[in-house]
């Protein structure tokens, strides 16, 4: 399902600005509402729903609203961190209930090899 439009908006130094994106090249709008337009209010052309005896037609469009967390990469020393914890579960992991359970935790992670396709 393609959306039919999409305002964005950014906020930067306390100024909020919108703007779409057509064809490539992006335009300005005062808001929201001025980017989507007559799209907001228009009426599906066969959809409607009942409410107290009175067909109302439903909105053609639906509305959604989404948030671009900004990436803020880690540092070297926090990833070494994080893979030295992930492979000291995967070392309990692989402990947990086997018969050699100091052997596999005084060798520590080895990966698994999976079977290679193709060629030998």
């Amino acid at each position: 399902m393609q959306p039919a439009t999409t305002v964005y908006s950014a906020r930067k130094d306390g100024i909020k600005r919108h703007f779409t994106v057509s064809d490539g090249v992006s335009s300005e709008v005062a808001s929201v509402e001025e980017g989507f337009g007559a799209m907001l209010h228009e009426n599906h052309p066969t959809r409607t729903f009942e409410h107290k005896g009175a067909c109302i037609p439903c909105g053609r469009y639906s509305l959604f609203w989404a948030g671009y967390e900004l990436y803020k990469p880690q540092s070297a020393e926090a990833l070494a961190a994080a893979r030295e914890k992930r492979e000291a579960k995967a070392v309990e992991k692989e402990a947990e209930g086997n018969l050699f359970a100091d052997l596999v935790r005084a060798e520590g992670y080895v990966p698994k090899r999976g079977r290679r396709s193709g060629p030998s």
